[in-house]
């Protein structure tokens, strides 16, 4: 009993106090995206896939749009962002591993041509194992951070954590 009554004090401070005084002071978004990620959680898979191909939608347009290989790719199999329905995604190109690590043009993206959109002074460099015998170097916005730590957060719960 004591245990669970700790558990839940520990739950409504860290929850209710810290974790939002946190996120206010240091601009961040983690117990946005965790309440986002909990209401998520429930939804029924016709909202799921609908919410999916609308992020994949816009993300095939900024690609489209600001990356010359992608265009390049999606031109040759003659296919245009926007007119791309949830059913086509099998039509859309694959991009090998073998196409990021080589001359392909995808990797070798200008950091401040990618879009207007997005601060390259922001993005870190981050890069594969290499286990396959040469890394693959990428580029993540640390506004990510707050999606993994809020999904480790929300599977964490799961497990009582």
């Amino acid at each position: 009993m004591a245990e669970s009554v700790g558990r839940a004090v520990r739950r409504a401070v860290y929850g209710g106090v810290l974790y939002p005084a946190a996120q206010l002071v240091s601009g961040r978004s983690f117990v946005r995206v965790r309440r986002r990620l909990e209401e998520a959680q429930w939804e029924d898979a016709a909202t799921v896939r609908e919410g999916q191909w609308r992020r994949l939608s816009a993300l095939l347009c900024h690609a489209y749009d600001t990356v010359p290989y992608y265009r390049k790719l999606m031109e040759e199999a003659g296919l245009k962002p926007e007119s791309l329905a949830s059913d086509d995604f099998h039509l859309l190109p694959v991009t090998t591993r073998r196409d990021l690590k080589g001359g392909s043009g995808v990797s070798g993206v200008r950091l401040d041509m990618v879009s207007t959109a997005v601060d390259a002074t922001r993005l870190r460099p981050l890069r594969t194992a290499g286990t396959t015998g040469t890394p693959v170097v990428f580029y993540r916005d640390p506004a990510l951070d707050d999606w993994g730590h809020a999904t480790a957060a929300l599977f964490n719960s799961w497990a009582g954590i």
